[in-house]
């Protein structure tokens, strides 16, 4: 029997998804069966993988039905991209997947696996719809069980704890806190992870992106560190990649020609996606400097409308208070219970002034110096 006519067959027995035409969940039951001869009869262990998209279903009744069949499409669209073209692939839920391979392929699949994560999450938008999605996989090998129904038992099971593991169902075990993605990716200051590897970039947060000029949704591939954040043409000679530990985070600060400012750096190793990875987060003292100058000006403007320059003594007693109080510079407090703390000049019996601030410094001992 041919293929077409093969593949007919099976739709008649109800062996293919009409959605997707990929095998149904009977198709599945078929070819592990299949597996499971060959690994009982002949020894050789085959390997099961599960897929799954968590998100599929609520944002596919969020936005409807076309929505949801376009999405998908897209997911399917990758399955047939990456996966090799040896291994039988089942859909078993709304965007549920089971992959049945031999073990001479769990390199590849392994790979595919990674490629396809990636980039089920690069997806943001379908049909003008915007979206995060994320698809976590679990693997078993037919002689870890005696049977199909311990295999998908064994399946579920894994996928469970590497979905509790996104959606913090377990955000503190054994002394490892977990952290979403989302977080990184609104933080005000660059996250960078990259392969130690081959320095290859996997992945920027939207404020290291913006920094660079990059758009939210530039592919990395292909991109190194070195090139795109350095300029350069080779690894930097300071690279931390050798020194780079799972349990130590080294603080460094480091001028960055390419983008004229000094960078606060924080390296240390990460799990991403089965491996371990060059984690860094990039501050920059520039921006951080300049916003705070930019406040102590505002404050020193205000406080010199608040507090003009006196002609003769009692400036301190004549200033109006509640003015100060309203700028959030002076502070009451009851009799006998004056702060210890250099920073607080006293102009009353109750009153101080809060002299944290360089611009208020400044405009007190200016005041101070016109009277002496």
């Amino acid at each position: 029997m041919d293929a077409p006519a093969r593949r007919e067959q099976d739709a008649a027995l109800g062996l293919i998804d009409e959605e997707t035409h990929l095998l149904s969940y009977c198709g599945m039951l078929r070819d592990a069966l299949l597996y499971a001869d060959e690994y009982r009869l002949h020894g050789n262990d085959y390997t099961a993988t599960l897929l799954d998209v968590p998100e599929f279903d609520g944002i596919g009744m969020k936005y409807g039905k076309d929505f949801r069949r376009h999405l998908l499409q897209k997911i399917v669209a990758l399955l047939h991209r990456n996966l090799p073209a040896a291994c039988s692939i089942a859909r078993v839920g709304s965007c549920c997947f089971i992959i049945l391979s031999k073990n001479a392929q769990d390199n590849g699949l392994q790979e595919a696996a990674l490629r396809i994560t990636q980039e089920v999450h690069a997806i943001r938008e379908v049909d003008g719809h915007p979206c995060t999605l994320y698809m976590h996989y679990a693997k078993a090998h037919g002689a870890e069980v005696r049977s199909l129904d311990s295999l998908m038992r064994l399946l579920i099971q894994r996928l469970q704890r590497a979905e509790e593991k996104r959606y913090g169902l377990t955000p503190y075990s054994n002394d490892n806190l977990l952290f979403s993605r989302d977080l990184f990716d609104t933080l005000p200051f660059g996250v960078i992870i990259s392969d130690p590897a081959t320095h290859e970039l996997l992945y920027l947060n939207q404020a290291q992106r913006r920094e660079l000029g990059l758009t939210y949704d530039e592919p990395l591939a292909g991109k190194t560190c070195y090139r795109l954040l350095m300029g350069a043409n080779a690894p930097c000679d300071n690279c931390n990649e050798s020194k780079l530990r799972h349990n130590v985070c080294q603080v460094h600060i480091y001028h960055n020609d390419t983008m004229n400012a000094n960078l606060l750096l924080c390296h240390t190793l990460v799990p991403w996606n089965g491996k371990s990875c060059h984690f860094c987060m990039a501050i920059n003292l520039d921006k951080y400097q300049q916003r705070h100058a930019a406040q102590d000006k505002v404050l020193y403007q205000e406080l010199s409308l608040t507090l003009p320059m006196p002609e003769g003594r009692g400036f301190l007693v004549r200033q109006p208070l509640r003015r100060l109080r309203r700028i959030g510079v002076l502070h009451d407090f009851p009799k006998r219970e004056f702060p210890c703390a250099p920073r607080y000049i006293f102009i009353s019996a109750y009153a101080a002034v809060d002299l944290s601030s360089k611009a208020l410094r400044r405009i007190f001992f200016a005041a101070f110096t016109s009277l002496s």
